[in-house]
């Protein structure tokens, strides 16, 4: 019968531990998408260009949806109706202060949602960007922007 001696079995307690057993730290080890991180920086975009001294909403919608659907005639009221929406944030919601994407929701290979909360001085704001792209080599582009101050369920809620 083969016996370890103390110090290799503490030893080898020591290394199992390590190796096996998840960090108590709370660090996560994230992995890069660069998909996700492309559309992150796209979206900070519209953030930046939403929030700045010299604002205007309008342009920030437009460049983002450049290429859309969402940018179309037909689908024009809805873009106005969130620009008017967007205009009065910081009468309803209080001055931009920062935001944080909180979610990236994949739905197989060509469907992304990213879910960000737009932190302002009185109250957040969640919002949703949904990006398509009809085959592996097209472009993504933005299929739906939606915001709300529902806090309930932020990483689900469609």
């Amino acid at each position: 019968m083969h016996h370890l001696s103390l110090p290799k079995c503490i030893l080898t307690v020591v290394l199992f531990v390590f190796l096996c057993v998840p960090q108590a730290s709370g660090q996560t080890t994230e992995v890069v998408d660069p998909i996700t991180t492309a559309l992150d920086r796209k979206i900070n975009t519209f953030f930046q260009a939403l929030t700045s001294k010299t604002a205007i909403p309008q342009e920030a919608f437009e460049k983002l949806l450049t290429g859309s659907h969402l940018a179309t005639p037909a689908k024009a009221k809805a873009v106005e109706a969130m620009v008017t929406q967007a205009n009065l944030f910081n009468q309803k919601y209080g001055t931009y202060v920062e935001h944080e994407r909180v979610a990236v929701n994949r739905i197989g290979r060509d469907l992304i949602r990213l879910t960000y909360l737009y932190k302002a001085k009185k109250s957040p704001v969640v919002w949703r960007f949904t990006f398509y792209r009809p085959t592996q080599t097209a472009v993504w582009r933005v299929i739906g922007v939606k915001f709300n101050t529902k806090l309930d369920n932020i990483e689900t809620d469609s």
